[in-house]
């Protein structure tokens, strides 16, 4: 049965054993050893880098436990999230403070954790920082101008100025960030790092963001260790040094493909020469663009047939997908499950979620 499953479904996530759980659905399936087995990957390919986990791509305490004990890294972007792990005991010294927009009350939390990287993005964000997190390591979040709606992070040609102004505000300069999509953004990233040399500023660390995809973007290596091996090149090459922290946060390449979304189906009809199949699982739990997941079912039969999927809901959009080919004898009781939404938790969740 191995054979019949789609690519990279978790091999613990078999419909047959799902099925035999008899599990409320829906419900959310995950194996932590599939995430342990993608950060294997992840750090044969990038050897380089020094991994860390954006939380806010699965918070399951599951998930956070399994890399925690694994020597990943963290990235935490919100009081709530930073609560996650501190209660998976995650020390606060493997804690980035993500985002660049901060409460007083936030900074203050996280500075009395523990949390002592912070990321910036400008002069106004430093002052916070310098009164209710005295003496932190700050690194300086850049745009790189391909940011689709809204700019993140400071132009280039202010790095200088503000890590300048950090130090005189009694806080370390202490790296540069981006979101790397293009190996030939590294340029930038190296003159700014010039230019903060010739000010006697030397940086710890360059985080390049999580752009690590599966499968990749057009126009990039198609394999992780072909990624690896074109940016470890272009560091060399476009960067005046290698900061000692070379930091990367890989979320859904880990978690992408760890998970399944179990649902059952309600109802199966043919209306205007259709055949439909009505499921507890729909748009509103993760399910936006099913059409493009992969999928599976519990029903038997090798004559495959064409179905349309809908939600629960009596939404007229809560349609899921056309034409999907399913065992032709479905039917209601059938569980119809759905991969790689590992990391679609906040939707696909609910109360009722199951790692094994």
């Amino acid at each position: 049965m191995d054979e019949e499953l789609p690519g990279r479904w978790p091999a613990r996530l078999r419909p047959d054993r799902l099925a035999a759980l008899a599990f409320e659905t829906p419900y959310l399936a995950g194996d932590v050893t599939a995430i342990a087995d993608r950060l294997i990957e992840f750090r044969a390919a990038l050897p380089w880098a020094k991994p860390h986990y954006p939380v806010r791509v699965n918070p399951a305490p599951a998930v956070i436990s399994a890399l925690g004990g694994l020597d990943m890294g963290f990235q935490a972007g919100s009081p709530a999230e930073l609560k996650i792990l501190m209660e998976q005991g995650v020390e606060a010294s493997r804690v980035l403070l993500g985002n660049t927009v901060r409460s007083g009350p936030h900074l203050r939390s996280a500075f009395a954790a523990g949390v002592w990287r912070l990321a910036f993005e400008s002069e106004h964000e430093l002052r916070r920082i310098a009164e209710f997190a005295p003496g932190s390591c700050v690194y300086l979040q850049l745009s790189l101008g391909r940011e689709a709606v809204r700019p993140i992070g400071a132009d280039p040609d202010q790095a200088c100025a503000l890590l300048t102004k950090a130090a005189e505000l009694g806080l370390v300069p202490y790296g540069l960030s981006v979101q790397l999509e293009e190996v030939a953004d590294l340029a930038v990233v190296g003159q700014a790092m010039s230019d903060l040399t010739e000010l006697g500023l030397g940086l710890a660390m360059l985080n390049l963001g999580s752009g690590f995809t599966d499968p990749p973007k057009a126009g990039v290596p198609a394999s992780m260790v072909g990624i690896g091996t074109a940016i470890g090149e272009a560091l060399d090459e476009l960067l005046p040094y290698r900061p000692a922290d070379l930091i990367c946060e890989p979320g859904r390449y880990l978690v992408a493909d760890s998970s399944v979304l179990v649902s059952t189906v309600l109802e199966r009809y043919r209306r205007n020469g259709v055949d439909w199949l009505v499921l507890d699982a729909g748009i509103h739990q993760g399910l936006a663009g099913g059409w493009a997941l992969p999928l599976t079912s519990s029903a038997s039969s090798p004559t495959p047939a064409l179905f349309s999927l809908a939600g629960p809901t009596a939404d007229p959009d809560d349609v899921i997908a056309g034409a999907i080919g399913l065992p032709e004898n479905i039917q209601p009781g059938d569980l119809v499950l759905f991969g790689a939404l590992g990391a679609a938790y906040a939707q696909a969740a609910r109360p009722r979620n199951l790692f094994v």
